[in-house]
C-alpha cells in the first residue's frame, strides 16, 4: 500500500456552490501549473476536498508573510514614539537614525546575533501588534546594518527563504503559463477570477501552481469578449470594470496578474495601510514611478540589489501593461508569457523594443 501526503479543505455549510465549482472545474483542468484535485467527500453537511500536497506554501508566505513579521522604526516624530516602517521602506531607513528594533520571540535571538548586547524591553502596550522592542546601543544610520539585519531574519524561518531574482521571475512565468492554459486551450475557455498571492502555491522546487477555483467561471463564447457576473473577489487584485459593472473577461484575470507580478517585483501589498494610517493601491503608487522610470527604488529591499536592471525595467513595464484601466489595452496571456520568458532568459535588447512597441 502506497502512502500519499495530501492536503485537505474544509468547506464551509455555506459554501455547496463553490464546492461544487471548485470539483468541476478541477475534474476538467490538469496542467502542471494547476493545483491538482486528488479528490473529495460530500457527506451530509460536510464538504472536504483533497489535493495533491504542495510542500512550500503560498506565494503570500514568502511576499507578505513570516518572512517580514518584523519592524524597525525610526525616531522622526515630533512626540517622541517611534514612527513604524517596515521592511519594505528600507532603502529610506539609511537617511535615518534607527533606535528601537521591534521584534517577535521568533527574530529575538536574530536580533541578539546582530546586537550581542542588547537587552530586551517588554513594552506594555501593544504597538502595531509587535509586544516587545529592544533598544539599539547606538543609533543606526548605515542601510548595509539594516539589510544585514532583515538578511538575518530571512534565513530564521524554517524551511523557507527569501525568493531570489531568477526564482521570482519562474514563478511568474509559471502563473501566466497556467492562466495561457485557462484561456487560450480550455474550451470554453475558463477565467479564474481570484488569481492573488494566496492561491499561488508553490511545489518542490518552486513549481507555481495556480489554486481556489472557487469562483472560476466560464469566460464567453460565440463572438463575446465578456460576461456579465455579480461581484466577487479580492479588492486590490480585481479588474476596475468587474469590480465596478461586474463587466468579467480574460482580461480581467490578466489585471490580476499584473497585481501579483507587482508584488513580486517590489515586495509590496496589494493594498496596503501606510505609516499614517492611510490606505494606499499598489498601482496608484507604482504607476508614477514607471512613468518616470524610477525603477530602481521600485525592487523588493530583500533582493538587495541582486538582479539586472533591465530585466527589472522590462518586468515592471509588463505589469503595468497588464494593469491597464481600459481591459482592450491590456496584452493577452500568451503574449504574457512571452515577454516574460524572454526577460527570464536575459535577452533584454531584443526584448526591449517589443514590449515598447506594445506599449
Amino acid at each position: 500500500m502506497t502512502l500519499q501526503v495530501v492536503a485537505i479543505k474544509q468547506v464551509d455549510q455555506n459554501g455547496n456552490r463553490k464546492f461544487l465549482v471548485e470539483v468541476l472545474m478541477l475534474n476538467l483542468l490538469h496542467h502542471p501549473n494547476i493545483v491538482h484535485l486528488i479528490g473529495y467527500c460530500a457527506d451530509g453537511d460536510h464538504r472536504l476536498l483533497v489535493y495533491k500536497y504542495v510542500p512550500l506554501g503560498s506565494l503570500k508566505d514568502y511576499i507578505h508573510g513570516k518572512l517580514s513579521h518584523y519592524l524597525i522604526t525610526t525616531s522622526d516624530k515630533d512626540n517622541g514614539q517611534p514612527g513604524v516602517l517596515s521592511s519594505r521602506y528600507a532603502r529610506g531607513l539609511g537617511k535615518g537614525r534607527i533606535t528601537r528594533v521591534y521584534y517577535t520571540q521568533l527574530y529575538l535571538h536574530f536580533c541578539k546575533r546582530l546586537f550581542p548586547s542588547l537587552e530586551p524591553i517588554t513594552s506594555s502596550s501593544d504597538d502595531n501588534n509587535f509586544t516587545s522592542y529592544v533598544k539599539v546601543p547606538l543609533p543606526i544610520s548605515n542601510k548595509d546594518m539594516v539589510l544585514k539585519f532583515i538578511d538575518l531574519c530571512a534565513d530564521s524561518s524554517p524551511g523557507k527563504k527569501q525568493l531570489d531574482w531568477d526564482t521570482r521571475m519562474k514563478i511568474a512565468i509559471e502563473v501566466a503559463k497556467g492562466l495561457e492554459f485557462l484561456h487560450d486551450i480550455a474550451q470554453p475557455p475558463v477565467i479564474h477570477r481570484n488569481i492573488n498571492c494566496s492561491n499561488i502555491l508553490l511545489d518542490e522546487g518552486y513549481q507555481a501552481k495556480i489554486s481556489g477555483f472557487s469562483l472560476a467561471k466560464l469566460g464567453p463564447i460565440g463572438g463575446k469578449r465578456h460576461v456579465y457576473v455579480k461581484f466577487q473577489g479580492a479588492i486590490g487584485y480585481s479588474a476596475p470594470e468587474y469590480v465596478m459593472t461586474g463587466e468579467l473577461s480574460v482580461k480581467s484575470d490578466i489585471y490580476s496578474f499584473g497585481i501579483v507580478l507587482l508584488e513580486i517585483l517590489t515586495g509590496r501589498k496589494a493594498i496596503e495601510n501606510s505609516t499614517d494610517g492611510e490606505e494606499y493601491n499598489l498601482v496608484e503608487w507604482a504607476s508614477p514611478l514607471i512613468k518616470d522610470q524610477k525603477f530602481s527604488e521600485m525592487a523588493d529591499p530583500t533582493l538587495q540589489g541582486n538582479y539586472p536592471a533591465k530585466g527589472l525595467q522590462q518586468a515592471l513595464i509588463v505589469a503595468e501593461m497588464c494593469v491597464q484601466e481600459q481591459p482592450t489595452k491590456r496584452p493577452a496571456i500568451a503574449e504574457v508569457v512571452t515577454f516574460l520568458t524572454h526577460i527570464a532568459s536575459g535577452k533584454y535588447d531584443s526584448e526591449s523594443q517589443d514590449v515598447q512597441n506594445a506599449t
